[in-house]
């Protein structure tokens, strides 16, 4: 069920139960609170998901979905922490097909999913590297990332990797520091010649 769907339902039942309202009570007062009231609903919903969050292996038919996501989690967390040209630069690596499915296949990559809608994705490689980190951000503080990354963490332990590294983005720092990474060096990239400030970060570095 749609989001247009539950809003028109709170507002039909809300229409019909009107009928027992005395006359004196202006029917556009009547409607108006129903709108109120299925916009507060569908504001709890989201607030409070009851669905699980559930992982999986991603596939080559993810990729349009995926995309998507990275494209819009950039445009919307963004802004917080870079420039418009940094943002833009940053984003268009989602409209790169061929890079961007090495991005995705050339991993472990687990897409979240959350009533069959992809909320997120993260991969790990063979050696260790994480090399994504991507959450709806309507799904923010909602532990998506979290779990992402502590399952990443787990198949690299199964693997015997004892070493990860990534290269965190101003938006994902602090998510990897919470999880033992530390930062080695902070770095300065391009993307479509315009530099980027990210952190190499290390968890696990041998004795």
């Amino acid at each position: 069920m749609n989001v247009h769907t539950l809003l028109v339902g709170v507002v039909v039942v809300a229409l019909m139960a009107a009928a027992l309202i005395p006359a004196f009570v202006p029917r556009a007062l009547l409607f108006g609170t129903a709108i109120l009231a299925g916009a507060a609903y569908l504001a709890r919903r989201r607030a409070a998901p009851s669905a699980p969050v559930l992982l999986r292996p991603a596939v080559e038919e993810d990729l349009h979905a995926l995309a998507v996501l990275y494209a819009y989690a950039v445009h919307s967390l963004g802004p917080d922490f870079y420039s418009p040209a940094q943002v833009e630069a940053w984003a268009r690596f989602a409209d790169e097909p061929e890079g961007f499915r090495r991005f995705v296949m050339g991993a472990h990559t687990l897409v979240a999913e959350r009533d069959g809608e992809v909320v997120g994705f993260g991969g790990v490689d063979d050696t260790g590297h994480i090399v994504s980190l991507y959450v709806d951000p309507q799904g923010g503080r909602q532990g998506i990332g979290k779990t992402l990354l502590d399952a990443l963490i787990a198949w690299a332990d199964e693997q015997g990797i004892t070493e990860l590294r990534t290269e965190a983005s101003e938006l994902s720092r602090a998510l990897f520091a919470g999880h033992g990474f530390s930062v080695e060096e902070e770095e300065s990239v391009e993307r479509a010649g315009v530099p980027l400030t990210r952190y190499r970060m290390v968890r696990g570095a041998p004795a």
